[in-house]
């Protein structure tokens, strides 16, 4: 199992097929789910690092899905992938930060994986940062340790 797992949802299976297949050869888990809901319960039981969600989908839309990926999970990097949004629902998504990448349906595959690349640099870079401020607190103030 690769350390770098991505996550695509969308509510149509030969979307999901399509991409799973143009990305199975990266050294990179694919996972794939069919509902916001459905993604929501596997990201509870694993870690994501890269979601990517399709905006128009049955119950839950994408909107609502990033939103929450963002609340529960602020590490995962998250992109929209789409050929259905509204431009206020994607002004709305980049300008509350909910999304690292937006990507028109149909994409390129090459292109997507490159988003994919960068999405990955992306979190570990984060990840780095916060292990690095965790250090230095424990350096710098041993004592905050002990007290929670």
């Amino acid at each position: 199992m690769s350390e770098d797992t991505i996550l695509i949802v969308d509510d149509e299976p030969s979307v999901l097929t399509s991409l799973y297949r143009s990305l199975r050869k990266e050294p990179w888990e694919v996972l794939t789910e069919l509902s916001g809901e459905q993604a929501l319960i596997r990201m509870s039981k694993r870690p994501i690092k890269v979601v990517i969600s399709d905006e128009r989908m049955a119950k839950m839309h994408g909107t609502e899905f990033l939103t929450l990926v963002q609340n529960l999970y602020p590490q995962t990097v998250r992109i929209m992938l789409t050929g259905h949004a509204s431009m206020e629902s994607v002004v709305s998504l980049i300008n509350n930060n909910c999304i690292f990448r937006f990507m028109i349906k149909p994409w390129d595959d090459e292109n997507v994986k490159h988003v994919i690349r960068e999405s990955l640099c992306k979190y570990d870079r984060e990840q780095a940062v916060v292990h690095d401020l965790q250090k230095l607190k424990k350096l710098f103030y041993p004592q905050s340790e002990a007290m929670v």
